[in-house]
């Protein structure tokens, strides 16, 4: 598997990851929504997204936010 290997890809509604020729991997957060809220199926998706990342061919790992927010936090559901 290199970095370039679409395994290293994947696209949800809610977020995207992507790893260039360089070994630069951006997981983007996109979740207007819900302005990225840390539900437990988004938390459940960034675990997933970064134990995919976990991989030789990755040197460093950047989390997008938003335009306007990077998360608004827990939701409602998680801190309750």
């Amino acid at each position: 598997v290199t970095a370039t290997d679409p395994s290293l890809r994947r696209s949800s509604p809610t977020l995207t990851l992507e790893v260039d020729e360089a070994g630069v991997a951006v997981v983007h957060m996109h979740d207007v929504a819900g302005k990225n809220a840390f539900s437990r199926a988004f938390v459940a998706e960034l675990v997933q997204a970064f134990t995919e990342l976990a991989h030789p061919s990755v040197k460093v790992a950047v989390l997008r936010g938003l335009d306007d927010v990077f998360s608004a936090g827990g939701d409602r559901e998680v801190l309750m």
